[in-house]
C-alpha cells in the first residue's frame, strides 16, 4: 500500500515539475507556488522512504520473531515431554518401592524359617543326647560325628543366603538413592530450560519494545499475535514452574514415607541378625567342645601310633649300626693293612726308582742303547709309583667316606632316641 502512495507521489512530482515549466513562462507567482508545493511533496517523500526503510526492517525482525517463536514452542514442547518421562520415572520407583516395602517381611521369613527349624531340630538332638547320659557315652561322639557336618552346612548356606538379602538390601538403598538424584538433576534440566525459555522470551520482548520504539507506531497484527503468545508461554512456563515444585515437594515426601520404614525394617533385621550369630555361636560352641573331645581322644590314638612307629624305627636303626660298625671296623682293618702294604711296595719302587736314576747317571756316557733301556724302564716304574699313590689316596677317601655315613647314622639314632625320650617324658 505504501509502495503505491509512494508511486502516486512521485507520478505528481513529475506532474508537477512538467506544469511548472509550463506555469513559469505564464507567470512568476504562480511558479513560486507551484515550487514551495514540489518541495513540501520532497519532504514527504523522504519521510515515505524512510518509513517504507523502517517497514522492510521490521519484516525481516517479524521473520526472526517468527522463527524464535517457533523454537520456543519446540522447547517448550520438549520439556512437557520431559516432564512426562520424569512423572512415569516416579510412578516406576514408587511401585517398586511399595513392592519391596509389602515383600522385604515375605521373603525374609522364607529366609529365615528354614534355619530355625534346622536349629529347633538340633536342640532336640543335643536334648536327647544329654538325656541319655552314661549309656550313650560311646554312641554320642558318632552321633554329633554325623550330625555335625550338615548342622554347618545349614549354618553357612543361611548365613550366604542372609549375606545375599543384605546385599539386596544394599542394592535397593542405592537405587533409591540413585533415583533421588537423577530426580534432582532432572528437576535442575527442567528448571534450567524454563530460565532459559524466560530469558529468551524477555529478550525477544525487549526486541518487540525497540522496534515500536524505532517505529513510533504500534507493530503489525502479527507482532500482536507474538506478543500475545509470549505472554500465553510465560503464563505457561509460570505454570509449569509450579506443577513442578509441588511434583518435587511430593515425590520427597512420598520418598521420605516410603524410604523411613525401610530403614526401620532393615534396622530390625539387623538385630534379628546379630540375635541369630549369638544363638548360632553358642550351637556351634556345645558342638566344638564335643568335637574338641573327639579330636583329643582320636589325638591320643595318633600319638601312640606314631610312638610304635618311632620305636620300630629306633631299633631297626639301632640294629643297622652295630652291623654298619662291625663292617666298618672290618673294611678299616682291610684298608689299613692294604695301604700298609702299597706304602712298603712304594717304598721299593722308590727305591727301584733311585737305583735306576743313579744306573742312569752313571750310563750317561756309555752305550745309548742301554741308556734308553734303563730310561724305559725308569719311566714305567715311575708309572706304576704314580698308579700306586692315586690308589692309596682313593681308599683314603673311600675310608673318609665311610667313617662320616657312621657319623651321621650316628647322629640319626640319636635323635630318634631323644625322640623317643620325649614322648615318653609326654
Amino acid at each position: 500500500m505504501r509502495r503505491k502512495c509512494l508511486f502516486s507521489l512521485l507520478g505528481i512530482l513529475f506532474i508537477h515539475s512538467l506544469y511548472i515549466s509550463s506555469a513559469y513562462s505564464q507567470s512568476p507567482a504562480a511558479y513560486e507556488k507551484l515550487k514551495q508545493e514540489n518541495e513540501r511533496l520532497a519532504e514527504e517523500l523522504k519521510e515515505l522512504k524512510k518509513q517504507l526503510s523502517i517497514n522492510k526492517s521490521n519484516e525481516g525482525a517479524l521473520e526472526d520473531l517468527t522463527l524464535q517463536k517457533n523454537s520456543l514452542l519446540n522447547q517448550m514442547v520438549n520439556v512437557r515431554q520431559e516432564k512426562v518421562a520424569l512423572t512415569e520415572e516416579v510412578k516406576d520407583l514408587k511401585d517398586r518401592l511399595n513392592y519391596w516395602e509389602n515383600n522385604f517381611d515375605a521373603e525374609f521369613e522364607n529366609v529365615i524359617e528354614p534355619f530355625q527349624n534346622k536349629i529347633k531340630e538340633f536342640e532336640k538332638e543335643l536334648e536327647a543326647l544329654n538325656k541319655a547320659g552314661s549309656q550313650t557315652t560311646e554312641k554320642q561322639p558318632k552321633i554329633v560325628k554325623q550330625i555335625l557336618p550338615d548342622v554347618k552346612n545349614d549354618i553357612r548356606e543361611q548365613q550366604e543366603q542372609i549375606k545375599f538379602l543384605e546385599k539386596k538390601i544394599s542394592n535397593l538403598q542405592e537405587k533409591i538413592l540413585s533415583q533421588e538424584e537423577e530426580l534432582t538433576k532432572t528437576s535442575q534440566k527442567l528448571e534450567k530450560k524454563v530460565l532459559d525459555v524466560s530469558s529468551e522470551r524477555d529478550r525477544l520482548a525487549g526486541v518487540v519494545e525497540t522496534l515500536q520504539k524505532q517505529s513510533g507506531k504500534t507493530v503489525s497484527k502479527e507482532s500482536k499475535d507474538i506478543q500475545r503468545e509470549l505472554d500465553a508461554a510465560k503464563d505457561e512456563i509460570r505454570t509449569l514452574k509450579d506443577q513442578l515444585a509441588q511434583s518435587r515437594e511430593k515425590q520427597d515426601a512420598r520418598v521420605a514415607s516410603v524410604k523411613e520404614p525401610l530403614l526401620e525394617d532393615i534396622k530390625s533385621l539387623k538385630e534379628k541378625l546379630q540375635e541369630y550369630e549369638f544363638t548360632a555361636k553358642n550351637k556351634d560352641r556345645r558342638i566344638l567342645e564335643v568335637s574338641g573331645q573327639i579330636r583329643e581322644q582320636k589325638s591320643l590314638v595318633e600319638e601312640l601310633e606314631q610312638q610304635k612307629i618311632l620305636n620300630k624305627q629306633l631299633l631297626t636303626q639301632i640294629e643297622k649300626s652295630n652291623d654298619f660298625s662291625d663292617d666298618l671296623k672290618e673294611l678299616n682293618d682291610k684298608y689299613t693293612a692294604e695301604i700298609a702294604e702299597l706304602k712298603k711296595s712304594g717304598k721299593a719302587a722308590e727305591n727301584d726308582v733311585v737305583y735306576w736314576k743313579e744306573q742312569a747317571e752313571n750310563l750317561k756316557s756309555g752305550d745309548p742303547d742301554k741308556l734308553s733301556e734303563y730310561r724305559k724302564k725308569l719311566g714305567e716304574l715311575t708309572a706304576l709309583n704314580t698308579r700306586k699313590e692315586e690308589r692309596i689316596e682313593k681308599q683314603k677317601a673311600e675310608l673318609s667316606d665311610l667313617k662320616d655315613q657312621n657319623s651321621s647314622l650316628a647322629k640319626e639314632v640319636k635323635t630318634l632316641t631323644q625322640k623317643t625320650n620325649d614322648s615318653f617324658d609326654k
